[in-house]
């Protein structure tokens, strides 16, 4: 099989000698979890190894950050309605300018500026692409496909 990176993502190694690895763990435990790959990684001569950083401090700072970057896109702003249900949207959205570089905003705010409304849209669509690619083997969601073309 032929392995490489998915499209912005910010993987270190050789992909394909990561994807051979995952595949013959996944023959020898069959299954992969998380804690088989971070056992194998262990081993410096894995090819898994480079994939993770094993300064305990950097590491620590660096899983805060991704629970921070969870946390902001967890939250939610419930809009209540008459006669329907709530409409359950997210709260802040990653948006990047040249002041300030990356940095997430409320939808409130990112809708009242039309820089930063484009750049949300864009994100839902490279999202919907995403998803798309992730799940275009399944025959039964041929109608959603359609739909999403029609719309895009």
């Amino acid at each position: 099989m032929k392995y490489q990176w998915k499209q912005g993502a910010h993987g270190k190694g050789d992909a394909q000698a990561i994807g051979t690895e995952i595949e013959r763990l996944d023959a020898e435990y069959d299954g992969v979890t998380p804690e088989v790959v971070l056992d194998e990684a262990k081993k410096k001569r894995s090819p898994l190894h480079d994939c993770f950083e094993w300064n305990d401090r950097e590491a620590a700072v660096a899983y805060r950050l991704v629970q921070a970057r969870y946390l902001l896109r967890s939250i939610e702003v419930v809009i209540e309605k008459a006669d329907t249900e709530p409409l359950r949207i997210r709260a802040f959205h990653s948006v990047v300018t040249e002041e300030q570089g990356k940095y997430y905003t409320t939808v409130a705010k990112a809708r009242e500026d039309e820089a930063m409304w484009s750049q949300v849209k864009a994100n839902a669509l490279s999202e919907i692409r995403n998803w798309q690619n992730k799940y275009r083997q399944i025959n039964e969601f041929e109608a959603i496909f359609d739909a999403i073309e029609s719309v895009v």
